[in-house]
């Protein structure tokens, strides 16, 4: 069976947040790490959970690094699958039209006019095979 679980940052505490419940309410986000709670507990009794930053909030891919560190979506992870290839470093998204993970080569170029952009390159999708050659280094929100 696949975990599903989620991370999100907490500015309050200062520190990154697991949990396998997710709740939205209004502007609010949360996670909460005790599995039993019922929303129907969120809804009577106020926010549970610990309150993060929305933009923040990744699920866990099901898959880990080759040290064993799960790798959530917003992860940047440094990839070494190829050996005629040299390694680079890849950002982990939801691919929406394919319905799942994969791990995308990005590069930050200059345009014409001096301002930085993101030009996408390839996607490669997860297997445990590949995972083994993975190594999260950092993510998107340069928090760890």
């Amino acid at each position: 069976m696949r975990t599903i679980k989620f991370r999100g940052y907490s500015s309050l505490e200062n520190k990154w947040v697991y949990g396998r419940s997710i709740f939205n309410i209004g502007t609010i986000c949360s996670i909460c790490e005790d599995e039993e709670i019922d929303k129907s507990l969120l809804e009577d009794r106020g926010a549970l959970g610990i309150s993060v930053d929305p933009e923040t909030v990744g699920q866990f891919t099901g898959f880990c690094d080759k040290d064993g560190k799960e790798i959530y979506e917003g992860d940047v992870v440094f990839v070494d699958i190829y050996s005629s290839e040299k390694p680079f470093k890849a950002f982990v998204e939801w691919q929406e039209e394919y319905g799942c993970f994969a791990f995308v080569e990005k590069e930050l170029i200059q345009n014409e006019e001096g301002s930085q952009e993101i030009i996408s390159g390839e996607s490669y999708y997860y297997s445990k095979e590949i995972c083994k050659n993975l190594r999260v280094v950092d993510n998107i929100y340069g928090k760890q």
